[in-house]
């Protein structure tokens, strides 16, 4: 599918840009975006599971909280997208929060005709996996700035500050070091687990609204 780059004159080199989508390719548009944040979602993932081979518990640390904050990001696109897609495969026209409200979504996409329910299940599913972290990343504003913590369970500071505190202290700080190396595991590990969620019904969804079976089904 061919798009034209909206930007004014640019020099050579690497730059960032975005398309204008034409009114009767919404739906092309919506479901290639929608690829591309699924597989955006994979690169952090496979990013994700490097940092266990980094030996430097610092810059370990740093590249944790960078890829948790893109994925932040990128899971908000991918949320956006997928609502969109959804939207221009049913013909909706309505107010499109309503498709991402907690409180209005289900029964508004359940209400789509075009919709099936195999294809209201993934969509429905798709955004339960991934409400917690969207409220999450909407926390994070000029006011609000996000940052990695390690909890004790009853306060919770930055590692970094932690270490630099314990270097003078050999074996706890040793001991530290090794918890934090298992934190970070798990945490790859759980992240791991729902990236791989969220793009299983991704996939789904790519499928169920393909644009070639609206075609198919327009015909009909």
């Amino acid at each position: 599918m061919t798009q034209k780059v909206t930007t004014s004159s640019l020099p050579s080199g690497l730059h960032f840009y975005w398309y204008e989508r034409k009114p009767n390719e919404e739906h092309r548009w919506y479901w290639g975006q929608l690829c591309g944040s699924m597989h955006r979602l994979t690169f952090i993932r496979d990013e994700l599971e490097s940092i266990k081979r980094i030996s430097d518990i610092d810059l370990a640390l740093r590249r944790l909280a960078y890829h948790m904050e893109n994925y932040l990001i990128k899971i908000y696109e991918l949320r956006e997208r997928a609502s969109k897609l959804l939207a221009a495969y049913s013909g909706y026209k309505e107010n499109p929060g309503k498709l991402k409200g907690r409180k209005t979504r289900e029964k508004i996409v359940r209400s789509l005709s075009a919709i099936d329910d195999k294809t209201s299940q993934s969509y429905l599913k798709l955004l339960s996996i991934i409400d917690d972290d969207i409220d999450l990343r909407n926390q994070n504003t000029h006011d609000t700035f996000l940052s990695l913590g390690f909890s004790t369970g009853y306060d919770i500071y930055d590692p970094h500050d932690a270490l630099l505190d314990l270097e003078h202290r050999p074996k706890t700080y040793g001991d530290f070091k090794k918890r934090l190396r298992l934190d970070i595991r798990e945490t790859v590990r759980q992240y791991d687990v729902k990236i791989s969620e969220i793009i299983k019904f991704t996939m789904e969804l790519l499928n169920q609204l393909e644009f070639i079976k609206q075609q198919t089904k327009n015909k009909v």
